[in-house]
């Protein structure tokens, strides 16, 4: 988690970042948090996972999201997810992130939109937070439980959290296929760093699912929608100023990672017996 809170310290999405681009656009109307959540020329948003708003609307459908579900939202960033569920849904999301600095952005811009009612925070370590007393109908995790590295150890502090028959609603990058050859193994090695993650494969995340209680009820290869996401990441990128080199080099080696067919995105529901 020290190298999660690292990675995003210098982090060009910011409350700042993406207020000051929201505003240019909207002058003196006021912010909703669509406004906040798409911006197709410079992706400065606060959907920092691939995939965007329309991932969200996506995993929150197969996931059975309605106005009264309780989400807990496990590496929420900057809130992005949680307060677009409370804007299309009316439900209410819990989020949860280990960087302070995030997690005061991910308060400041709920505070903007107005969700603060429906949108809260709680900072600290997966591992090492005091868990929520409430129960959830959903545990939503979505570009952010790839930083766990032991993955079946993250599941099964969390999975008491989850009330019977709700749901894990999950996303992110996953391994099609063991690198071979030096090449490989050293690009995977570097977005590894770059991205402070542990990459496993779809079986490895179904198994931990399975061995916490839940059976899978729904899973999809999203591997060439993220192809396509992270070619307009680089776009964007390459028309601003100032983008940190570390975010090129990391939506670099998933490009070459994708095309080789070793890097992956994989979107799994699981439901909690």
């Amino acid at each position: 988690m020290k190298a999660v809170s690292l990675t995003y310290k210098n982090h060009p999405l910011t409350a700042q970042s993406i207020l000051r681009r929201a505003r240019e656009s909207r002058g003196s109307l006021p912010l909703t948090e669509r406004h906040l959540a798409e911006d197709r020329h410079t992706r400065i948003t606060d959907q920092n996972h691939i995939g965007g708003s329309h991932f969200v609307r996506q995993l929150a459908r197969d996931a059975g999201i309605g106005r009264r579900s309780r989400v807990l939202d496990l590496g929420c960033g900057l809130g992005g997810p949680a307060r677009l569920l409370a804007m299309w849904y009316g439900c209410h999301v819990l989020g949860v992130d280990v960087s302070p600095s995030r997690c005061e952005d991910a308060t400041e811009l709920t505070r903007v939109v107005g969700l603060q009612r429906k949108v809260a925070f709680l900072c600290g370590d997966f591992m090492r937070v005091s868990r929520p007393s409430d129960k959830f109908d959903v545990l939503w995790g979505q570009g952010a439980w790839d930083h766990v590295d032991n993955k079946n150890a993250f599941m099964r502090r969390w999975i008491p959290s989850l009330s019977k028959g709700g749901r894990v609603a999950f996303e992110d990058s996953v391994l099609r296929r063991q690198p071979t050859g030096k090449d490989e193994v050293r690009l995977l090695a570097r977005l590894s760093t770059i991205w402070a993650a542990y990459i496993v494969c779809p079986e490895d995340w179904c198994g931990v699912f399975h061995r916490n209680g839940c059976s899978v009820s729904f899973s999809c290869d999203l591997s060439e929608e993220m192809a396509i996401d992270c070619s307009q990441m680089l776009a964007a990128i390459g028309r601003l100023p100032k983008y940190p080199r570390s975010e090129r080099n990391g939506f670099e080696c998933a490009l070459e990672l994708l095309h080789r067919g070793v890097l992956g995105y994989a979107r799994i529901v699981a439901v909690k017996g």
